[in-house]
């Protein structure tokens, strides 16, 4: 008898001490945020002390030959969009980062290292095929399961030229889920919940383009994908926001909530956002 209760205690044993593992193997804190598109980060720890990371490191992290030629330089939180310059957008909730790089005319992004920075170490979320925007990127998880304190943010990219052979058709483009009403085709987005929607050009939906809507921060972000890029005009971007969904297509000269080229807006609370944009599609 003796014998059998040392045997059930024994498994007893056992089994809590495997179940304490697998609980450990499960630890949140080693799970780093996915940008909206999908980017799973790397954590890199870079040789300062403070857990800076420079371009050149986040290219080697990257395996990236011939590294960075642009970079913002590192920019201390708080901060905002427009001290980061040159065609780059910027906006934060002090936890979340939204970001877009505008290219100058006949130059299109080629690599892009966005490097979050907040504890020890930072995050860097990289993009190597033509992307230009995204959103919901932050800095690596510590213990508390949370991302860390956001310290600084770094964006490292390149540029190259647009193939001058590339077939470019100019058209009228909307994101959203939400088809619009009248004769003339057009989308909206609904703004009650965070979602992720096509860009329509031309009534046809373009693979790989989106505009990403964050509920909690009520920002709007564009994100062009490798096939599409803004005209050349003043304002490509245009966005307005309603309570009530127009009965018909609304002018896009009219809007007021913004006009310009930026690919992330910041919204007022509407429950529904028309987004226009006047773009190139290019095969």
């Amino acid at each position: 008898m003796k014998k059998s209760t040392s045997i059930l205690l024994g498994l007893s044993a056992t089994l809590l001490l495997v179940m304490g593992c697998s609980k450990d193997s499960g630890n949140t804190t080693n799970q780093q945020k996915i940008s909206t598109s999908g980017v799973t980060p790397t954590v890199v720890t870079g040789a300062n002390n403070g857990g800076n990371v420079t371009c050149d490191e986040a290219a080697l992290a990257n395996t990236l030959a011939g590294g960075y030629a642009y970079s913002t330089g590192k920019q201390d939180y708080p901060f905002n969009s427009s001290s980061f310059g040159n065609g780059v957008s910027v906006t934060t909730d002090g936890t979340f980062v939204s970001w877009s790089i505008t290219p100058p005319t006949g130059y299109c992004v080629s690599n892009v290292a966005v490097i979050v920075k907040g504890g020890p170490n930072a995050n860097v979320y990289y993009y190597n095929n033509g992307e230009s925007s995204d959103s919901g990127l932050a800095s690596p998880v510590n213990a508390s399961g949370n991302p860390a304190g956001l310290s600084n943010l770094t964006i490292c990219y390149n540029l190259v030229q647009c193939s001058a052979n590339e077939d470019c058709q100019e058209e009228t483009a909307f994101g959203g889920g939400i088809a619009g009403a009248g004769n003339a085709w057009w989308f909206a987005l609904d703004a009650s919940a965070s979602g992720s929607y096509p860009i329509y050009a031309g009534q046809q939906a373009v693979p790989g383009a989106s505009v990403d809507y964050n509920a909690t921060t009520d920002q709007i972000t564009i994100n062009l994908g490798s096939q599409m890029q803004l005209q050349n005009v003043s304002e490509p971007v245009k966005v307005e926001g309603y309570n009530i969904l127009p009965s018909s297509r609304p002018a896009a000269g009219l809007f007021e909530l913004y006009k310009g080229s930026n690919l992330t807006v910041q919204g007022n609370g509407s429950n529904y956002y028309v987004v226009h944009l006047d773009v190139e599609v290019c095969n």
